[in-house]
């Protein structure tokens, strides 16, 4: 993370000030002026005081730092009222849930991606559905296909010219999402789809699940330390969609157990017309 950078230097600016600031109580104005000077920013950013207590003879100012597009973290300072030293110290801080903070905090009701490099835009939306937990709605009006995207995977890798989908990722890189449609070229094209992915990923004897039905298939499969789920859908003669997502298999079962249940949830909202 960037701030490890900066570490060393902080350290070196927390001593100078604890010497100069002998019975001296640091203001959290002061505190937070040191921070901002001492983190850089990069993108759209904020930083605030989100709270201040007297403990033990101790003052803490905590602080939440917020980059938009890059990372969220937590960073807590604490003031020592009897001799002015500053403690500092950088909290891991899920990224997804400083942005829904942010969103909710300024009745944003969805979530506007742009690819830097092609200047294309998108918006995915919140849900009034509770079953939507941790999911964002995205519509293509080109191909008529809805699907529903882990609120995770806000970073943008592409959003093409031809506007059939778009390729999406976690702000770590553990999680990916590609969405893609496009017109029906021929009538065997779900089964030659789901024939040709089958045999990609080495067979059914190398897949966890395949299914076939009459308008769509799934597939998931593993490749060392990464978990793939893909469904592909078709509207009878017109169009087909297809969704792919992926993820690092996380060494905790609570985190995969966790990543399942979403992956699971956003790829089969992947449906024509109402979703």
């Amino acid at each position: 993370m960037i701030m490890k950078k900066f570490l060393s230097l902080l350290v070196l600016i927390i001593l100078t000030a604890s010497c100069s600031l002998a019975a001296t109580i640091l203001s959290a104005d002061d505190a937070l002026k040191l921070i901002s000077e001492v983190i850089p920013y990069e993108g759209e950013g904020e930083i605030k005081q989100q709270e201040s207590k007297l403990e033990n003879g101790v003052e803490f100012y905590r602080f939440e730092i917020h980059w938009y597009g890059d990372s969220a973290t937590y960073y807590s300072v604490s003031v020592n009222s009897n001799t002015g030293a500053m403690a500092t110290e950088e909290i891991e801080y899920d990224y997804a849930q400083a942005m829904r903070e942010h969103w909710e905090s300024n009745n944003i009701d969805h979530v506007p991606l742009r690819d830097e490099n092609t200047g294309n835009t998108v918006e995915l939306y919140y849900t009034v559905d509770p079953e939507d937990k941790s999911l964002l709605f995205y519509g293509n009006n080109r191909f008529g296909y809805n699907v529903k995207v882990p609120d995770i995977c806000t970073k943008v890798v592409l959003l093409p010219d031809n506007e059939d989908g778009m390729i999406l990722e976690s702000h770590d890189g553990k999680v990916r999402f590609r969405v893609s449609g496009g017109f029906v070229t021929d009538e065997g094209m779900l089964k030659e789809t789901y024939d040709k992915a089958l045999k990609a990923v080495g067979g059914e004897n190398h897949a966890d699940y395949f299914l076939l039905e009459d308008d769509y298939w799934v597939l998931s499969w593993e490749e060392g330390e990464t978990s793939y789920l893909r469904r592909f859908v078709i509207k009878g003669s017109e169009a087909w969609a297809d969704c792919e997502i992926s993820y690092q298999i996380p060494p905790r079962i609570e985190e995969r157990m966790y990543y399942d249940e979403v992956v699971h949830r956003s790829i089969h909202s992947l449906v024509y017309g109402e979703g």
